[in-house]
């Protein structure tokens, strides 16, 4: 064991001492115990001419991570000669794998669900096996809702020596009555502001790097698929060769309350067969039942079911052969958008209450398809026990399908109608249509 292994992890012992007496971790307790250390073994300290070494901490979900790739890209730009290490939860490695922005990828599962001594522990064995040797002199922490305590103290425990973030202030732009939910906000060694307006979450990853003095020229966001992936999903949709024109459909999301029903998703495709689509099914090993429903009903040879079947890089393979999106808010979603498909969002966001915080709880402000063509569909008012729920999306019912299924099967029909229209007769871009 090195020697700075063991003054490190000195200083976790004396933390943990003091936890077990307050009973909670703050800020001051880590800074007290571990300065100190990081000082003595020289973490502090700027080495001339050596390589830049950069950590970008994102223990987000699918959606917010593609959403990530502009600031990956843009953050390579401006240090072009620096070591770029992103860490993310492990079922996203495959995503990465084939970034030509990063110099490393490494996996780590949040703890949700542990005591701060938990978290703390299984964050000092990460960086004693993977980061202390690096000697880190950045890290960048792009997440900004939720709590930010964990994402926070890897930042700290990495032992980078400038830890940037969204500070515990930053919520505070848009209503003063508002509270961040994170702590530790001090083991930030610059704390970064929210812009004041509205914006989509790729972009407020983006002024991240603006400002820390950053220029950000480009703001797509993008995937990397190799030949492999192409290959894997030619032969998942080989039943659908020769067809004229192909949609996609992503019907799972993390919540129920976010999944519009496949009974009103089937309405909808009988329509949409009718007029010569061929379907994929996307989704993961628990839509694969509801892939078969879909399958079961239609006639045959119009629809393909690989819910299940596919690795996430082989799921954007999928999309990217097909020629329009349609599905829920998720992840899948995004990586459509991603790879500039014309997208149908379904929202469970009432439109009539966009004008309560839409800063913080508008789904469809803050996570609408980036950089591409696309309609997003939304119940017109919210079911009379949402109509003044101060809650994300502003429906309450996250449990169960909700608000989100007053949408007309024909409103998903004459959205696909309407973007293929475009596409098809000249090519050039739509107005992105909120209804």
């Amino acid at each position: 064991m090195h020697r700075e292994t063991d003054s490190l992890r000195a200083a976790w012992d004396k933390v943990v001492r003091q936890m077990r007496i307050a009973r909670r971790l703050d800020g001051k307790m880590l800074l007290g115990a571990f300065e100190p250390a990081f000082r003595a073994e020289g973490f502090r300290e700027k080495c001339p001419g050596a390589v830049e070494q950069i950590l970008v901490a994102s223990l987000d979900e699918l959606g917010d991570n593609v959403l990530l790739t502009p600031f990956l890209r843009e953050l390579r730009r401006s240090a072009p000669k620096a070591r770029i290490v992103l860490v993310v939860k492990p079922f996203l490695r495959s995503v990465f794998e084939l970034c030509p922005y990063i110099n490393e990828l490494l996996t780590l599962q949040p703890g949700f669900g542990q005591d701060m001594l938990q978290q703390g522990g299984r964050l000092i064995e990460f960086c004693e096996q993977h980061l202390w040797a690096l000697r880190l002199d950045k890290c960048f922490l792009p997440q900004w809702g939720d709590d930010k305590t964990e994402l926070r103290l890897l930042g700290y425990l990495s032992g980078a020596r400038e830890r940037i973030g969204y500070g515990d202030e930053a919520i505070k732009v848009y209503s003063e009555v508002l509270e961040d939910q994170s702590s530790c906000g001090e083991l930030l060694t610059e704390s970064a502001i929210a812009p004041a307006e509205c914006v989509h979450e790729a972009e407020r990853r983006l002024q991240l790097l603006r400002c820390h003095g950053m220029e950000v020229n480009r703001v797509g966001a993008e995937l990397w698929l190799g030949a492999a992936d192409w290959q894997a999903a030619a032969n998942l949709i080989t039943p659908l060769r020769g067809r004229e024109k192909v949609l996609a459909l992503g019907i799972g999301a993390g919540w129920p309350g976010r999944r519009y029903t496949v009974p009103l998703y089937l309405q909808a495709l009988r329509e949409l067969v009718d007029e010569n689509w061929g379907v994929v099914v996307l989704g993961g090993q628990k839509e694969r039942e509801e892939g078969d429903f879909l399958t079961g009903q239609l006639p045959s040879g119009s629809t393909v079911n690989i819910a299940g079947q596919a690795s996430l890089r082989e799921t954007a393979a999928v999309i990217g052969l097909t020629d329009l999106y349609l599905g829920n808010e998720t992840g899948v979603m995004h990586m459509a958008a991603a790879l500039g498909k014309p997208t149908v969002d379904i929202c469970m966001e009432p439109a009539s209450r966009r004008w309560l915080l839409p800063e913080i709880l508008s789904p469809s402000a803050r996570f609408h398809p980036w950089q591409t063509d696309y309609i997003c569909l939304r119940p017109a008012e919210p079911l009379p026990e949402c109509a003044e729920a101060v809650w994300y999306g502003y429906c309450m019912h996250w449990e169960v399908q909700h608000c989100i299924s007053q949408i007309e099967p024909r409103e998903l029909v004459e959205a696909v109608r309407m973007l293929w229209a475009h596409k098809s007769q000249t090519g050039a871009a739509i107005s992105h249509r909120t209804g």
